[in-house]
């Protein structure tokens, strides 16, 4: 493991923060305008997103949903959440999606398909999508890596029924998700704002801004109060993940309320042509430099013309060994996939060829931030440390 208490391994540089500032400019952002018409319904995570469409479309007969088996938790987390069970499917070793693995695991028992598209990069979802459609199964597309596209600038996804969001990645607003609906069943979302207390926590660690300590008293005591209905129960497994447990508490308001009022605030207080070229361009010159140090891997050799990336992912043997040596060193570095739901990793114990799909991304896969905060020569700093501790690393 990177490190014990935590697989998401990050010094205060892994997303993009908002000043006090921000929150008081009057929105100029074009948050309405990618919107329009559209059928959107802003959730407090992108998690709440996906437990409305399980809540619409559950099935008495149907009980299973078609996941990738390299996945955050909080996914399999929703999908349990909602008494359904995942079925993971292998991935193509370009990250798309393996259709004839699917079609093999497509049941009578089967209610939905998921697919993530990694960081930020548009998957086969054509492909998918007729496949789905021929056996009558909703597809969900899960754009939480990256809510935008670019050329002309968009929301992500075109093809799956229904998408899912999550805006802080990409846009500093601290929290906040969404769940689109192009040719699925309509959805009436009666969401209420989350507990106060989960709202300031979030709040506190999106703004630095004076009063914090205040705010944070205020926070305890709120939290210390108002517990009750919090939570909720989920399967016992017999593998007992402290990382998860951590990371990933079952927590109600992540699930059934809507994003804060300070929070959609600041999703509309931004530029969003400007943070996806911003981000375009880190991506770039993480790719030319990165792409000369022996012992590291990009993950996708070449930007596609339409992707806001989330991260610039690489492949790193002896990731456990050298990432806390990096990290010392200054480089903010995280990681996906490293902590696994105790369903998937159960499922993975059993099955070589799932496991052998993914097992090097969970092993191997190390992300970098190139959000509009990073400068350019950031990220030459971090090529440089990565090329020294790597190539030191015999």
């Amino acid at each position: 493991m990177i490190e014990n208490s935590s697989s998401r391994l990050f010094i205060g540089l892994k997303e993009p923060r908002s000043r006090l500032r921000d929150l008081l400019i009057r929105s100029s952002g074009d948050v309405a305008h990618l919107t329009g018409n559209d059928d959107i319904i802003f959730t407090y995570k992108a998690r709440g997103a996906l437990n409305l469409i399980l809540d619409k479309i559950a099935s008495d007969a149907k009980k299973e949903v078609l996941l990738p088996a390299y996945i955050c938790p909080s996914v399999v987390q929703t999908v349990e959440r909602s008494g359904l069970k995942p079925v993971f499917y292998p991935l193509a070793e370009n990250l798309d999606t393996d259709i004839d693995s699917i079609e093999k695991k497509v049941s009578k028992k089967t209610l939905a398909v998921l697919q993530i598209h990694y960081f930020g990069f548009e998957s086969n979802t054509a492909e998918l999508s007729r496949l789905c459609h021929a056996y009558n199964i909703p597809l969900i597309e899960d754009w939480s890596h990256s809510f935008l596209q670019t050329d002309p600038l968009r929301l992500s996804g075109t093809c799956g029924d229904y998408q899912i969001y999550s805006f802080w990645k990409i846009a500093p607003c601290g929290v906040g998700g969404a769940l689109r609906i192009l040719n699925g069943e309509m959805i009436n979302a009666n969401l209420s704002y989350p507990r106060l207390s989960v709202s300031l926590k979030q709040l506190r660690n999106t703004i630095d801004f004076p009063g914090a300590a205040f705010l944070e008293a205020i926070r305890a005591y709120l939290y210390k109060n108002h517990t009750e209905n919090s939570t909720f129960d989920t399967i016992e497994y017999p593998v007992n993940d402290e990382r998860y447990s951590t990371w990933y508490p079952k927590n109600n308001d992540d699930f059934c309320t809507k994003i804060p009022i300070w929070a959609l605030r600041l999703l509309k207080r931004w530029d969003l042509a400007e943070i996806v070229s911003l981000r375009r361009a880190n991506y770039q010159r993480y790719l030319d430099l990165f792409s000369n140090i022996d012992g590291v891997l990009p993950l996708v050799t070449e930007l596609p013309s339409s992707a806001c990336p989330w991260a610039f992912p690489v492949l790193l043997q002896q990731r456990d060994e050298l990432a806390p040596r990096m990290r010392d060193a200054g480089v903010p570095l995280f990681t996906f996939g490293e902590t696994m739901h105790p369903a998937q990793e159960l499922t993975l114990a059993k099955d070589t060829e799932l496991q052998m799909s993914v097992k090097y991304l969970i092993d191997t896969c190390l992300c970098l931030p190139l959000h509009q905060d990073i400068t350019q020569g950031m990220i030459d700093e971090y090529a440089n440390i990565a090329s020294n501790v790597v190539g030191g690393s015999d």
